[in-house]
């Protein structure tokens, strides 16, 4: 039997045959009792059988080892890919029930991303609805221009502009003036 390691932890094994049949007649018995079959059935395979080669055994070891080194790396990565799915979800959690309005943009000055909070604040369903768009797409487009001259220094000087007033359009057309903050996000990866 081959360990199977994820990390440090064994989490199974990885297990192969190899070897000749039993010539002890009291062997052969219990191999026939198990596979029921009778021991007369058994002795002549086990007479006739060739032993394996050492090279070929040693080479079903080699290839049992890296099979169970594969299947381990493999489990990590899956833990890995829980334990960041878990993650996401807590963020996504946070994110949308904090009573803030979040969003975040691209260079290219497009929505990445927001909370549902934004996303009705813009008069859209979800935040599916608000990823792709600009400022001139929402409700506030007579400002628009204002919101990304404020993201483009922003996202160039890379310096926060710290609670600031300015005027939002609703989705009703009225206006509401807004405390913001807006800070760079860098990707140190």
């Amino acid at each position: 039997a081959v360990p199977i390691r994820a990390g440090t932890e064994v989490i199974g094994s990885l297990n192969f045959v190899y070897g000749a049949p039993p010539q002890d007649p009291q062997k052969l018995q219990e191999l026939a009792e198990a596979y029921g079959v009778t021991a007369e059935q058994l002795l002549p395979l086990s007479r006739s059988h060739e032993t394996t080669p050492p090279f070929i055994l040693e080479l079903a070891k080699q290839n049992a080892r890296e099979a169970a080194q594969l299947i381990g790396n493999m489990v990590l990565r899956k833990r890995a890919e829980t334990e960041l799915f878990q993650s996401q979800e807590m963020l996504h959690l946070i994110v949308n029930n904090i009573p803030l309005h979040v969003f975040w943009k691209e260079l290219n000055l497009t929505y990445r991303g927001c909370n549902n909070l934004f996303a009705q604040a813009a008069g859209l369903e979800g935040e599916a609805a608000v990823v792709g768009k600009t400022d001139f797409d929402l409700a506030w487009k007579k400002t628009a221009a204002l919101y990304q001259a404020d993201d483009r220094a922003v996202m160039e000087t890379k310096i926060p502009k710290l609670n600031f007033e300015e005027p939002q359009t609703r989705p009703d057309g009225s206006t509401l003036w807004l405390k913001t903050s807006k800070v760079p996000l860098m990707d140190h990866g």
